[in-house]
């Protein structure tokens, strides 16, 4: 029996981050903030949060302790918001080997508008001054951290609290088993990287959660989990706002053109990409099944009040964004000397 890990790019997660080949979170983030508009901080570090938390949830699954004591350092809660923790994170980002107090008052001011803290520039100075007063401390806090991912003691809790209920539940328990060793036919691969190329040549890259395979029916199902605000019964809202319909076709399309180009994994079937999703206060995982995975081109979803949900094929946007990458236009294509209003507003 071949491993599907056989076929997969084996790189370190470091080298897979630092690999130019477009990625889901780059299509997402392309699409989410005004397309040509998002190009100039397209490739800026993203630390938020809630992708903090659902790291920690990820290594408590399918890492180990050692992993997760190597990863993050368990800090008292700073009681400071989201956005001034985000705030925070990017002055380290900008300022990792200068002291807070001299931070120029001009680059605190611009990162919490960035942020959209007291945005109005009227509120300026009240900005600068807030962040002063709340910043500073777990500013220093993650400067000892020694490349380490603060969190709380509450982060944790609420953490570990997923993990096990991804591990218990009726619903998720059987995702997360350990592989049988006395039987060989149903195998559990965690966070496999794989490429792939559009028609084009442009080159994609993916990495899965998890993988089942059964060997014996020759069925493979891929899975991604995540960690959500939304309600678990809501979770398809976060499908829209976070472009996840993208990453389903992309990961689907990456992980069966590598099945195709083996001669012992060609003949799999690989069934339509699966979410599993839990809220860090409900606790209660459930999956979710994109029944659009293999759809080609534009996908429109309309809803009983009439409006309608309109994706771009994945690599649509891969496209579009290329070209602007290797050609560093001025305008966006779609823009000439002069320009009309309705066609604009009926294409965007």
């Amino acid at each position: 029996m071949k491993e599907l890990s056989d076929i997969a790019w084996n790189v370190s997660e470091p080298e897979y981050r630092a690999d130019p080949a477009l990625s889901h979170s780059t299509l997402a983030r392309y699409e989410e903030n005004g397309r040509f508009s998002s190009l100039p901080t397209l490739f800026d570090k993203l630390t938020t949060p809630s992708l903090v938390f659902g790291s920690m949830v990820d290594t408590l699954l399918t890492g180990s302790e050692e992993e997760f004591a190597n990863l993050f350092m368990v800090v008292d809660d700073p009681n400071i918001s989201d956005t001034l923790k985000e705030i925070t994170y990017r002055l380290l980002e900008l300022y990792p080997d200068t002291d807070f107090d001299n931070i120029p008052d001009e680059v605190l001011a611009e990162v919490g508008k960035e942020k959209d803290f007291w945005a109005n520039d009227k509120y300026i100075a009240n900005r600068i001054k807030l962040i002063k007063q709340n910043c500073k401390t777990y500013f220093c806090v993650l400067k000892l951290s020694q490349g380490k991912t603060i969190v709380s003691p509450q982060d944790v809790e609420d953490a570990r609290r997923c993990a096990n209920a991804l591990r218990t539940s009726e619903k998720t328990k059987d995702l997360f088993a350990a592989n049988d060793p006395f039987n060989s036919n149903i195998r559990r691969y965690y966070q496999l990287k794989f490429k792939c190329t559009d028609p084009t040549g442009i080159e994609y890259r993916s990495m899965l959660d998890l993988i089942i395979v059964d060997y014996e029916r020759k069925i493979i199902w891929p899975y991604d989990l995540k960690t959500t605000s939304f309600n678990e019964w809501e979770f398809p809202r976060a499908i829209v706002k976070y472009k996840y319909h993208d990453q389903a076709r992309l990961y689907w399309r990456n992980l069966r053109q590598n099945l195709d180009k083996d001669e012992y994994f060609k003949d799999f079937k690989l069934m339509d990409f699966r979410f599993i999703c839990i809220n860090r206060k409900n606790c209660l995982p459930l999956v979710w099944v994109f029944e659009k995975t293999q759809a080609v081109g534009t996908i429109k979803v309309t809803t009983k009040s009439g409006y309608t949900y309109v994706w771009r094929d994945p690599y649509e946007i891969g496209y579009e964004l290329d070209y602007y990458l290797k050609n560093k236009p001025e305008l966006p294509v779609n823009i000439s000397n002069t320009n009309k209003i309705i066609d604009y507003l009926e294409e965007n």
